[in-house]
């Protein structure tokens, strides 16, 4: 499946990245880059875009706060959430273990999100946590 010329494994493979990214350590709220700096291609949402969607969400302006609350609902969205412990196989087979990298992916950009969103960390350290990376 390609959308936008980017398979669904590289495109579960930026989101981890981003999820990773997000959940790191540091001032990851800093303004949109400059002319001149680095945009990444496969980055969903950029600072700006958190910012915004974290000020939707805390004044609850529709339809911004109505698509988060399904985000919250969402089982990939829970603190609750538990990672799968396995090796991916890419290659010549890589359907092996796909389907719990694929949660697992959907879980950890998720999380970031939310984390992103609602300022709280524990979502950060779920999204950042040694299965994931």
């Amino acid at each position: 499946m390609r959308i936008s010329g980017v398979t669904r494994r590289e495109f579960h493979r930026l989101a981890l990245g981003a999820g990773a990214l997000m959940a790191a350590p540091g001032n990851w709220t800093a303004a949109t880059p400059g002319p001149l700096a680095f945009v990444h291609p496969g980055i969903l949402h950029c600072a700006a875009d958190l910012e915004r969607m974290s000020r939707a969400v805390k004044t609850a302006r529709s339809p911004i706060a109505q698509g988060f609350e399904k985000l919250r609902a969402d089982p990939y969205s829970q603190l609750t959430y538990q990672p799968h412990a396995f090796a991916v196989e890419f290659g010549r087979n890589p359907s092996v273990n796909f389907s719990p990298f694929d949660s697992d992916a959907n879980a950890a950009y998720q999380c970031a999100l939310m984390a992103a969103i609602t300022g709280d960390r524990r979502y950060a350290l779920l999204a950042r946590s040694e299965w994931f990376v």
